[in-house]
């Protein structure tokens, strides 16, 4: 799953040209595919991509590694410590899971690149008590992808990361995620991009991944 990763970026970039070929290959972090799934009071996701090895927001793409970051979120009452056993097709994967500090979710980092074609299964250990949930991918008939979020992005900044050059040196990175929202009151997923440069300028925009249309945008020193 590296590999057709790889060769996506790679193809998204070989397709683009000028500035879209650039931010194609100064991409720091690439979230390819989310998973979701429910089950018992427990919501849980799989998040999967491509992002920096040393992972730093400081206006430089250096080398990317695969990685797969399951979040799970239920009331743990007394139990202090949860175990995983991640099913991805015919490879399975186990481990403990670190607390979020931020929102006392449980994570855990695989370090794999997820085919979303696969079956997967997440059974959450805690205690005698054992979850399963499965987990099924949410963008997989989205409207809008990573490309679009690209264009979407230059069609109104494109004076603002025309700026971003040193002579022909594009002098910052690109971030492009899967966002998921949810409360008692229903669930919502939306796309994020984000371009940061070396001077520590940025631009952001949250994106519509059924319309395209730009919900939230923030540009900061230009």
């Amino acid at each position: 799953m590296i590999i057709l990763i790889i060769v996506i970026l790679v193809f998204l970039s070989g397709c683009a040209g000028g500035i879209e070929k650039d931010m194609w290959d100064n991409m720091s972090e690439y979230r390819e595919v989310m998973l979701q799934g429910r089950s018992e009071g427990v919501y849980a996701t799989l998040i999967s991509g491509l992002r920096e090895k040393d992972y730093k927001m400081d206006g430089v793409s250096t080398e990317k590694i695969p990685f797969g970051v399951i979040t799970v979120d239920l009331v743990r009452g007394a139990i202090e410590e949860y175990s995983y056993n991640l099913f991805i097709g015919t490879e399975k994967y186990e481990g403990t899971f670190d607390i979020n500090p931020h929102n006392n979710t449980l994570i855990a980092d695989i370090s794999k690149c997820v085919d979303a074609n696969e079956n997967v299964v997440l059974d959450i250990v805690g205690g005698d008590s054992k979850i399963s949930v499965k987990l099924k991918n949410v963008n997989l008939n989205w409207a809008m992808d990573a490309r679009d979020c690209v264009k979407i992005l230059l069609d109104k900044y494109k004076t603002q990361i025309k700026s971003l050059y040193d002579k022909n040196n594009f002098n910052a990175e690109v971030y492009i995620k899967i966002i998921d929202e949810w409360d008692e009151y229903g669930e919502e997923f939306f796309l994020y991009i984000s371009v940061v440069a070396k001077d520590d300028r940025s631009i952001s925009m949250l994106i519509s991944p059924h319309t395209g249309d730009i919900l939230a945008s923030n540009i900061i020193g230009f």
